[in-house]
């Protein structure tokens, strides 16, 4: 059996949003110092006690070339570090792609997809004419914008027809 997920624009946006928010509401001290104390107290039976990595000396010929490595003083300080880069990381990946879903075709992208799921349920919204012209003018002769009103009323019968024969409801 083979799983299909799909995902609409809008919900890919909101859940980029969620994620940089709640990625930034946990980075703080007191959320890392609880995580550290979970983690630690779930793995005290199952491994010894972590320790620091032996500091190394770069060799003279890599000195000039390598940016210094940086030394922690203790278990914690190490953790710390490495959980606030790598959450650092993870919102910067974010919003990278959030800048993505900023271009100037992705709004226009987010009425068509609002209008097409706002047909199909038979909930018209008043934008909707607006939003059959701003497709117009993206999509400029693709297709004929009257015809598309007049076979617009179809689309929930025909919805609510493929759901009846495939048993959705």
């Amino acid at each position: 059996m083979e799983l299909q997920i799909h995902f609409h624009l809008q919900d890919i946006l909101c859940a980029i949003h969620a994620l940089i928010r709640y990625l930034t509401r946990i980075k703080t001290n007191e959320y890392f110092t609880i995580f550290y104390e979970d983690i630690r107290a779930e793995a005290k039976s199952l491994t010894d006690e972590s320790s620091l990595p032996r500091a190394r000396k770069l060799p003279a010929r890599f000195i000039d070339s390598l940016p210094i490595a940086t030394h922690h003083e203790t278990v914690y300080d190490l953790y710390h570090h490495q959980y606030f880069e790598v959450i650092d990381k993870i919102i910067n990946s974010l919003n990278s792609l959030n800048s993505r879903f900023k271009q100037s075709a992705c709004p226009l992208l987010c009425k068509v997809e609002q209008f097409i799921l706002s047909t199909a349920n038979g909930t018209k919204d008043s934008d909707d004419e607006i939003n059959l012209n701003d497709m117009n003018e993206f999509l400029v002769g693709a297709f004929d914008i009257e015809r598309l009103k007049r076979e617009l009323v179809m689309l929930p019968d025909y919805f609510s027809t493929v759901n009846k024969g495939m048993n959705l409801g």
